[in-house]
């Protein structure tokens, strides 16, 4: 089994942080082999790190600190993390930072995720240039998924994205709850993002990341040397239920509109007309656009 562990990064009273924390811990406990904990670090009340040896010292005795002992042990058995913070004064929270900084060895070769949370306001102002600066400074691509309304706000930044070597994703148009969409409105506001991005990067998109975790009623495809939209069965249902059921072949009941195997041209996946082909890569585990370009293999 693999240990997700998601890190609760804010004690203060009235957080948000615990929301998105406990609904991906939810999704994870979904998966297969995967065992998901929840590290919340109110149950870690540790002392500001001030110790004369580092946690990175060769040969240094345990800290003899109770708490930290225990949240060393819980990271030590852990193989990867979410972290969940709140933006303070454009970086992580003080108590998520001193948790970081009490455990060293335990941390390493171990993937690690980050889920932060800012007012709006400061997305384009800090938060972008931030994590394009990081980016550019271990030279690491990434895909971004952009609502249709922030490339019309903030357009110079999407070309930014591209000019840095990223890639752009559709994320909705204005934030809109596609689940609840009827097929032909979700449809039409999908087609007008995809085009508003192309029009603003000079760029296709690359693919897609639905709103609130739900996959959106479309998957991008290549049809005829040109990308074209082609919409699933079901956008209301979870991306990870859909690639599961459909690479491996599980039968779904008729409500949820799936059956079968990795086709879906023969098996009702999709709306519109045939589709090629490599739009069964599409179905598969770890080679959907929904997935970031550069972080497919690791899934």
């Amino acid at each position: 089994m693999t240990v997700i562990s998601v890190i609760v990064g804010s004690t203060r009273e009235g957080r948000f942080s615990e929301k998105p924390a406990k609904w991906i811990l939810q999704h994870l406990k979904m998966r297969e082999r995967v065992d998901a904990r929840l590290l919340d670090l109110r149950d870690f009340p540790m002392p500001f790190f001030d110790q004369v040896a580092t946690p990175a010292t060769p040969g240094r005795p345990a800290f003899a600190h109770e708490v930290v002992q225990k949240w060393t042990a819980a990271i030590a058995q852990s193989d990867g993390f979410v972290f969940i913070t709140p933006e303070y004064n454009f970086g992580p929270s003080a108590v998520l930072k001193n948790a970081i900084d009490w455990v060293y060895p335990e941390w390493n070769r171990k993937a690690i995720g980050f889920v932060s949370m800012a007012w709006g306001q400061y997305g384009n102002r800090v938060g972008v240039p931030s994590i394009l600066k990081l980016l550019a400074k271990h030279s690491v691509p990434a895909t971004f998924y952009v609502p249709a309304v922030c490339a019309l706000l903030y357009p110079d930044e999407q070309r930014r994205i591209i000019a840095e070597g990223h890639e752009i994703g559709i994320h909705s148009w204005i934030h809109e709850l596609n689940s609840v969409l009827p097929y032909e409105a979700e449809k039409d506001l999908m087609t007008r993002a995809t085009d508003v991005l192309e029009k603003t990067t000079k760029v296709r998109p690359v693919g897609a990341h639905g709103v609130l975790g739900f996959l959106a009623a479309y998957a991008a495809d290549h049809q005829g040397g040109r990308p074209a939209l082609r919409f699933l069965a079901d956008g209301r249902r979870q991306l990870l239920r859909q690639l599961l059921r459909a690479a491996l072949g599980w039968r779904a009941n008729r409500r949820h509109r799936i059956s079968g195997g990795m086709d879906p041209r023969r098996r009702g996946l999709f709306h519109d007309a045939p589709v090629p082909g490599p739009a069964s890569l599409y179905a598969a585990v770890g080679c959907v656009r929904c997935v970031p370009a550069r972080v497919r293999g690791g899934l």
